[in-house]
């Protein structure tokens, strides 16, 4: 199963916090995320203009009987303080660990019926 996420973001080290330090950023990097799950980078667009916001897109893969709440704990920690926006499947959401968890669990409840 997978859910599209994209963050926007103006500081450029959540990418670092994200998938670790890297001499490049290209999309297809996975990083494994607690409980099973892995978040890949499939694009970004890039501003890198003064006051700007970046968006960075990603897909999070789920395997079965992965719990969407290791997930978006896991997400709230990496981008709380760091991203302006979130969106998850093409809808905005707060950047707040409970309505993480509430829209990822509604989005994967979703794909599974």
């Amino acid at each position: 199963m997978r859910v599209t996420i994209e963050i926007d973001t103006q500081d450029w080290r959540l990418i670092h916090d994200i998938f670790g330090k890297r001499e490049l950023y290209s999309p297809g990097i996975k990083t494994d995320i607690p409980g099973g799950a892995s978040l890949v980078l499939t694009g970004s667009d890039c501003k890198r203009a003064l006051f700007s916001l970046d968006t960075m897109k990603f897909a999070l893969q789920f395997g079965g009987g992965v719990a969407a709440g290791l997930a978006a704990n896991w997400l709230y920690g990496k981008i709380s303080g760091k991203a302006s926006r979130l969106r998850i499947e093409w809808t905005e959401v707060r950047i707040d660990k409970g309505e993480i968890e509430r829209v990822l669990t509604e989005k994967v409840e979703i794909q599974c019926s």
